[in-house]
């Protein structure tokens, strides 16, 4: 029996990853205004809506990409601003 060899180009992975993850970080800001726009203006589900979306954003980088911690900490406390900012003009 021969033995079959599989060849993997990983330039190609890390590109596909690349995208990958960048799709998903959009996927999580836009999610969470048309969430957010939904909810009109109860105040109270709104922060709720976003402590959710901060911590699914988080646990995410941490777990599911190769940042330090200060990089996750950074990039999350960015998103929340931007999410706070959100409220406000919502």
């Amino acid at each position: 029996m021969r033995e079959q060899r599989i060849v993997v180009n990983h330039t190609w992975i890390r590109r596909f990853v690349t995208v990958l993850q960048a799709l998903i970080s959009i996927g999580f800001l836009v999610a969470a205004m048309w969430a957010l726009w939904r909810l009109g203006n109860d105040m109270v589900k709104k922060l709720g809506t976003v402590t959710a979306f901060v911590g699914g954003f988080g646990l995410w980088l941490a777990f599911c990409t190769g940042l330090a911690k200060r990089e996750v900490f950074a990039a999350t406390a960015a998103y929340a601003a931007v999410l706070v900012v959100y409220i406000g003009r919502a």
